[in-house]
């Protein structure tokens, strides 16, 4: 595209001429008296800078021979909504701060990075449309507020924030919510990896996953009751039992409860049925 370059164009932009009132091409009928709309200069070179400005800001030099500017500006300038590929850099808006409340409006802030303030407990976020993502940091000490519906947490519990914690927000639409991510701004190693090497003892994971493991003796009932050496914060998993005092492995019959929070029962018996007692049992248990 290129400028109109006749003999009688002009190298400045002339100045609006006023007047008139802004309306529409006219229908002619010369018959009826209606007479054809007759466009002037200030017309013609709206139309002409309005394309221009759109070739300029996307650095494309104009070219009188390229009659493809105008697209190739508007394909530089915006992706198709259907996929494509950025030829440079995309640079978000500076972070927005909005204050701490009950609800906190992070969908309708100016940016996609969200600094929260304050210290007032979140129990929701605002309605955006599903798949709008929000990265969020966290200036100060609050709680976020698990709910299996409108905001869902890792581990379907509360989140104590400290302050420069990040997280990741995720719109389910319908004012839903879900951290995808969770970065506290400082993690203690020891926080992870606690353990007691010890007969009866434990070891802490990365993820919040424990293992734990001891022996308990039988009861003349036959129960042997493993305490574990400190209490899961959700609850046991998955555990396993075994026994290794008296007797052949065959005619013995073991079975295990389910894993509590706390402790965990085994049950040990002959083939016949009968209690076996002040037998070891061990114990491996899983949970978190």
């Amino acid at each position: 595209m290129q400028r109109v370059k006749t003999s009688t164009a002009v190298v400045t932009l002339p100045a609006d001429p006023g007047g008139g009132t802004p309306g529409y091409f006219a229908n002619p009928n010369p018959g009826g008296g209606v007479p054809a709309t007759v466009p002037n200069y200030e017309w013609y070179n709206n139309i002409q800078e309005e394309l221009v400005s759109v070739i300029a800001a996307a650095s494309i030099a104009l070219d009188g021979s390229n009659r493809a500017q105008l697209l190739a500006a508007l394909n530089a300038l915006y992706l198709a909504k259907a996929g494509g590929t950025l030829s440079g850099a995309l640079n978000e808006a500076a972070p927005a701060t909005i204050a701490s409340a009950g609800t906190v409006n992070i969908g309708a802030a100016a940016s996609n990075n969200v600094i929260i303030s304050g210290t007032t407990t979140i129990t929701a976020f605002d309605t955006i449309a599903a798949g709008a993502r929000r990265k969020v940091r966290f200036s100060g000490a609050l709680t976020l507020t698990h709910n299996a519906a409108s905001l869902i947490l890792p581990g379907a519990a509360n989140i104590a924030t400290a302050a420069n914690d990040e997280a990741e927000f995720v719109s389910l639409g319908a004012g839903n919510w879900k951290c995808v991510s969770y970065q506290p701004a400082s993690v203690a190693l020891s926080n992870f990896n606690a353990q007691t090497l010890a007969a009866n003892g434990y070891q802490k994971l990365p993820g919040g996953l424990i293992i734990q493991w001891g022996t308990a003796s039988t009861n003349a009932s036959g129960v042997a009751t493993f305490t574990y050496p400190i209490t899961f914060p959700t609850g046991g998993r998955q555990a396993n039992v075994s026994y290794n005092t008296g007797g052949l492995q065959g005619d013995r019959s073991l079975t295990g409860s389910s894993p509590g929070t706390s402790s965990m029962t085994a049950y040990l018996a002959t083939a016949a049925g009968v209690a076996v007692n002040a037998a070891a049992i061990s114990f491996i248990v899983i949970g978190n």
